[in-house]
């Protein structure tokens, strides 16, 4: 079996078309789960969601997440930018830096 997952490796055009050929008994369960590259358990629940699918022509393998990756709750962003605007305003009222004499002479250094 290999280590990357099904839908990245296969389109569901492969995917139906050998899961159709199991299906009509033109290929063996080893066969079809060596092309797919599946485990034997993974195999049968591919089989299951295919067949119970209600139209085997619109079947995907594609991955759907639940709820969206990297994605920050409301009032945590609002935090996070009422405490920028705040750094913001500090570094605005805060004197700019102006080097002495002796960083001057560190830095040439």
């Amino acid at each position: 079996m290999t280590n990357t997952q099904i839908h990245k490796r296969l389109n569901d055009d492969q995917v139906r078309l050998i899961l159709t050929r199991y299906s009509n008994q033109e290929l063996k369960a080893a066969e079809a789960r060596g092309y797919l590259g599946l485990s034997k358990s993974r195999f049968y629940e591919v089989v299951r969601a295919f067949n119970t699918h209600s139209a085997p022509e619109t079947f995907s393998i594609a991955y759907h997440r639940a709820t969206p990756s990297r994605q920050i709750a409301p009032d945590i962003e609002q935090h996070i930018l009422s405490e920028l605007a705040t750094e913001k305003e500090k570094s605005l009222t805060r004197a700019p830096y102006r080097p002495t004499a002796t960083t001057t002479a560190i830095l040439e250094i």
